[in-house]
């Protein structure tokens, strides 16, 4: 069964820093990368496990992508429901208060 994927307001939010930051330089490649962004993110709907355990937290619940150099970070829910938490840089700090906790 498929999932329901939720984005959360910090992670629309981090989506539209990127697509600004990136279309600085191109605005065509900022649109490419979302869409790739996209696609990626539309893989959990079938494989929901695809990404790795965030190191930072050691809860199988809370998950990674890794896409160029972004992490999109992920919690699996009840429900069938995948929450996109955050989508952040490699060299970007990452901590509890980023998951709401």
């Amino acid at each position: 069964m498929a999932r329901r994927i939720v984005w959360s307001t910090p992670s629309l939010q981090d989506l539209a820093e990127i697509r600004d930051y990136i279309s600085q330089d191109s605005a065509l490649h900022g649109k490419k990368f979302l869409r790739s962004l996209r696609s990626t993110v539309e893989n959990l709907r079938e494989f929901p496990r695809l990404g790795r355990v965030v190191p930072e937290f050691e809860n199988v619940s809370v998950r990674e992508i890794l896409l160029v150099d972004y992490r999109i970070i992920y919690r699996l829910g009840p429900e069938e429901r995948i929450e996109i938490v955050r989508v952040r840089h490699v060299k970007r700090l990452f901590g509890p208060k980023d998951l709401g906790e």
